[in-house]
């Protein structure tokens, strides 16, 4: 067990992680949180994906719980999130929960998904690890912008 479980960070730090790494992400892009179509999320708990989308700009900070309950998130919704049913239904096991993400927003966006979100042509992935030290952002679109 890694310092960050034995002495987890607090909110004031764990909050903001991944906000600059979306940041840039959709800076590199060339597009905002508006664009997304289908969000693979990092899900190890509920409250991380409440958390990543304050911090990626979905919603404002302390906006995640209604946002999350307006129904946004739900497959019909405007930002439907872990299509595959995430890591509750794949696993939490390291190295493929990794790839997991960017293999089902592929999937998404070449529209032969389970679950599959029509007309997806924007996906953002993320991951993260160890109480939320550190997040990874991907955005995957089927155009070049």
């Amino acid at each position: 067990c890694g310092p960050a479980y034995r002495h987890p960070p607090s909110w004031d730090v764990t909050g903001r992680v991944g906000r600059k790494a979306a940041r840039r992400a959709f800076e590199m892009a060339g597009i905002g949180p508006e664009d997304v179509d289908v969000c693979e999320l990092y899900d190890p708990f509920s409250f991380e994906v409440i958390r990543q989308l304050e911090a990626f700009g979905f919603c404002g900070e302390g906006e995640g719980g209604a946002y999350v309950t307006s129904g946004v998130i739900e497959p019909s919704g405007r930002h439907p999130v872990c299509t595959d049913g995430g890591l509750l239904a794949h696993s939490h096991t390291g190295t493929s929960q990794l790839l997991q993400k960017v293999v089902q927003a592929s999937r998404q966006l070449r529209g032969d998904a389970v679950n599959q979100v029509q007309g997806a042509r924007v996906a953002l992935c993320s991951n993260g690890g160890a109480g939320a030290l550190f997040t990874h952002v991907l955005i995957l679109g089927r155009d070049r912008p």
